[in-house]
């Protein structure tokens, strides 16, 4: 059996979660984010390491854990899952609802046939061009754009 020093424990609960708390006589205190606490007598023996391994479900193996990003190589021992460590803490965020106004122009060439007014080209235009309005929305754009203005105008 796998023996541990209280060094290598400690490191252990670390990387578990834990972080250091307080000393109480010989034996130090070791909290996790949930609140729960291990106490560790400075002169750890492997039956006692062994049966708190156990009762509190700890992964032994410090590689697997750097692997799966609950422990930093860059920070301190306990940093990365530190709940104290102001890193960790995620940044709020706001919603914030906005109104969009923009003007768009381009040249192009419609057909239309015989004589025609203003109406006429209007709606030769929204057959013939694909406007950008209309692209957002078959494009599968989350935003509702609502047209404020049409005008065209012959050159």
């Amino acid at each position: 059996m796998r023996q541990y020093t209280h060094r290598e424990f400690v490191k252990i609960l670390i990387a578990n979660g834990f972080h250091y708390n307080r000393h109480s006589g010989d034996h130090a205190i070791y909290l996790n984010d949930a609140g729960r606490h291990i106490s560790i007598p400075m002169k750890l023996e492997s039956v006692i390491a062994r049966r708190l391994i156990k009762e509190n479900n700890l992964e032994t193996d410090i590689k697997k854990l750097k692997k799966l990003k609950k422990m930093s190589l860059n920070e301190p021992d306990g940093a990365s899952v530190d709940a104290r460590n102001p890193d960790l803490r995620t940044p709020e965020i706001n919603r914030v609802v906005v109104a969009i106004s923009q003007t768009l122009s381009a040249t192009a060439v419609v057909e239309i046939e015989g004589e025609y007014d203003e109406f006429d080209l209007k709606r030769a235009v929204r057959e013939q061009i694909l406007l950008p309005s209309e692209c957002a929305s078959s494009c599968g754009g989350k935003e509702v754009w609502t047209e404020d203005d049409f005008e065209v105008i012959e050159e």
